[in-house]
């Protein structure tokens, strides 16, 4: 077993500090890259790097404004109107990359019929699924280019187990502050996500 101070500090000048991200995704890298860290601890970091984001690139009013809008009770021949409220909501996202896909996942959503809490919940989902791939993606490059292809293996591996459907639900949850009411209709299977994002 790998002594924890000795484990902790072997990698504090890896690859990680020249990955150009924002500090918590390098913490993230930083644990997932150091066996001395817990899969627990690695996914609070990949927690805290999703949440960052988040909270940088997800206005609270907007939030709330696309909330109000997909929980509003509408007539079947109104719901139309739903998506053009929603349409109207893009120049508040410009400058936050994160709060604009989840618009556009809202938007697709409502498009195809549906309403209320679900899809805001589906849209989160969805946004921190594809912040994730590209997060992912980007580490899996960086290492490549600056490590040992074992190194990057290790990394996968460490990081992959936690790309699927259950765990992000953890990380919307606490984003969007949803209780345990018994309110909420359990969210549909998507198999694709269920199946994780590739490293």
């Amino acid at each position: 077993m790998i002594d924890s101070d000795i484990g902790r500090s072997f990698m504090s000048d890896g690859p990680h500090r020249s990955l150009g991200m924002r500090p918590a995704w390098k913490r993230l890298v930083e644990r997932a890259d150091n066996p001395a860290f817990s899969q627990e601890e690695v996914f609070d970091a990949l927690q805290a790097a999703l949440e960052t984001d988040w909270r940088k690139e997800v206005p609270s009013r907007l939030l709330q404004r696309v909330g109000s809008i997909l929980r509003a009770p509408l007539l079947p021949p109104f719901r139309n109107t739903l998506t053009t409220r929603l349409e109207a909501l893009k120049l508040e996202t410009a400058g936050y990359p994160l709060g604009d896909t989840l618009l556009d996942h809202a938007i697709r959503s409502v498009t195809k019929g549906d309403t209320g809490i679900e899809v805001l919940k589906e849209a989160a989902l969805y946004s921190l699924v594809d912040r994730m791939t590209r997060g992912l993606r980007q580490i899996r490059e960086h290492y490549t280019r600056e490590s040992r292809q074992n190194r990057v293996a290790h990394l996968k591996e460490r990081l992959s187990c936690f790309t699927t459907r259950s765990h992000l639900m953890i990380v919307v949850e606490r984003l969007l502050r949803i209780g345990k009411s018994g309110t909420l209709r359990r969210l549909a299977k998507q198999t694709r996500l269920d199946d994780g994002v590739d490293l």
